[in-house]
């Protein structure tokens, strides 16, 4: 798990295919990285092969690449860093899991008092996840929806995190991942699960009511 707080600029300085497999050497200002842990690149979770003095090593399989911009990252290019956090972190960003649901593309960029306005398109299977006020991953940083359309979505960038970050880099065109909130993604499963069993949505009301009853009768007891 991941905060979206980026923690590190990485630099990649060196790209390697591999059958159906990209493997990146990336440098990082990052101290004590052991092999087998994880640390999202670009907002992807990916685990660390090997690690040398002052880089380590990682891949990303076959369906990492569709869904990622990894596919096309380059050497050179610089990347947003997050190692996993502890249980006794705060999180100071949202639940972020490095699971990319798909990409998008930044169709404008408009200055504003201390920050810029990013507009966003976005896959439609992520429509039901991306709501106004709520979080979204976008290449690992973890951001609030300040507006949402049929097909793009809007957030606020401060010049602070965008000199933080790969966004300082990045430009119209440019594809980008993207991570709904997990919580949403949740809710909307549960959602479908009830639909499908009860084919009637006042059954769903009912057996959340009847469950809370049997939770606070149990509790009672």
């Amino acid at each position: 798990m991941f905060t979206g707080i980026i923690e590190t600029i990485g630099k990649i300085c060196a790209v390697r295919e591999e059958g159906g497999a990209r493997e990146f050497s990336i440098r990082s200002n990052f101290k004590n990285i052991k092999a087998g842990e994880s640390i999202a690149v670009e907002g992807v979770c990916l685990t660390v092969l090997k690690k040398n003095a002052g880089t380590f090593t990682v891949s990303a399989g076959e369906e990492t690449l569709k869904k990622t911009t990894l596919a096309s990252i380059k050497n050179g290019a610089e990347v947003n860093l997050e190692r996993a956090m502890k249980l006794s972190d705060r999180l100071g960003g949202h639940i972020v899991q490095g699971h990319a649901d798909g990409k998008g593309q930044i169709l404008s960029i408009a200055p504003q008092a201390g920050s810029k306005l990013y507009h966003f398109s976005y896959p439609g299977h992520l429509e039901p996840f991306i709501i106004q006020k709520g979080s979204i991953a976008v290449c690992g940083v973890s951001l609030t929806v300040a507006g949402v359309t049929e097909n793009s979505f809007s957030v606020s960038i401060l010049t602070f995190t965008e000199k933080q970050t790969s966004f300082k880099n990045i430009k119209v065109g440019d594809a980008v991942n993207l991570e709904a909130d997990l919580v949403a993604k949740i809710i909307a499963q549960q959602t479908r699960i009830y639909r499908d069993v009860l084919k009637d949505p006042s059954g769903l009301y009912q057996k959340v009511e009847l469950n809370w009853q049997e939770i606070i009768k149990k509790g009672n007891e």
